[in-house]
């Protein structure tokens, strides 16, 4: 069987590493987002002061939680409040953080996608019965830009494209956004024998996962001329699937970021010859 490489950052992969390993994959870590925390947590600090002034709290990611959360002050108070999630890793995280699942909006573990277009059908109703002048916080990460894809017209995700739109949905209906920078990302360091490693692995038929096409930007930086056109590719979302056919990959398939889906979709693209 391929081998089979998970992109995520650090510790979010245990349960598709468990699910591949179990059908026989050998499979690698290889984290292409590194995260912490912002340099200054005053902006942080202050939102937990303002949490009930949003009437939403809309988290982009497992780290916008974790680093959000991390800030918490003692005896805050999280009744009030709404928390919006697009996937159950979000979601699974704000539980994990004390949030009662009733207090959380986000697409169903069957849902057909996890993103903020199923989110915002989930949430447009009650935000349309909201009085005027309400505010909803997008918590989110915040990273470097690349001259080069300014340059080149490149698809790849710089701030966020569904957050941007849930922003617009959210301003059509009247409702104030603010944001809130939870986190800093980043590219790993890779040594000369890891990217070796990994382009080898873009050439002799092994499987990339990606759940984020800012994983997709910072490996096309640590290899800049791949080789993609021989590399095979799963994608969580036809978003990130665009990104990666722009770039040349030779083999592309999407799927829902579950495990036992991805099982399937990494033996579908085995039998690619």
């Amino acid at each position: 069987m391929s081998c089979v490489i998970l992109t995520r950052p650090a510790g979010q992969s245990r349960a598709w590493q468990e699910a591949l390993q179990s059908a026989g994959h050998e499979v690698r870590d290889w984290p292409l987002i590194e995260t912490q925390a912002v340099d200054s947590p005053a902006a942080i600090d202050q939102a937990w002061h303002n949490l009930a002034a949003c009437r939403a709290w809309m988290f982009v990611s497992t780290p916008a939680v974790q680093h959000f959360f991390a800030r918490r002050p003692d005896g805050a108070d999280l009744t009030d409040v709404r928390f919006w999630a697009t996937g159950p890793g979000t979601r699974r995280a704000l539980r994990q953080c004390g949030v009662a699942e009733m207090q959380i909006d986000a697409p169903a573990d069957d849902a057909p996608q996890f993103d903020t277009e199923h989110l915002w059908a989930m949430v447009r109703t009650q935000v349309a019965a909201w009085p005027a002048g309400e505010t909803v916080a997008i918590v989110r990460g915040t990273e470097a830009t690349s001259e080069r894809d300014a340059e080149t017209n490149s698809p790849l995700e710089q701030t966020g494209v569904g957050r941007d739109w849930l922003a617009e949905q959210l301003t059509t209906l009247g409702v104030r956004v603010r944001w809130v920078v939870a986190y800093q990302r980043g590219a790993p360091r890779w040594d000369t024998q890891r990217q070796q490693r990994a382009r080898q692995a873009l050439a002799d038929g092994s499987v990339w996962v990606f759940s984020s096409s800012l994983a997709v930007h910072y490996l096309a930086e640590l290899l800049p001329h791949g080789p993609w056109s021989t590399a095979r590719a799963v994608a969580t979302h036809d978003r990130i699937a665009q990104v990666l056919r722009w770039l040349g990959w030779g083999y592309v398939s999407v799927c829902k970021p579950q495990a036992n889906e991805l099982a399937r979709q990494v033996a579908s693209l085995e039998s690619l010859s």
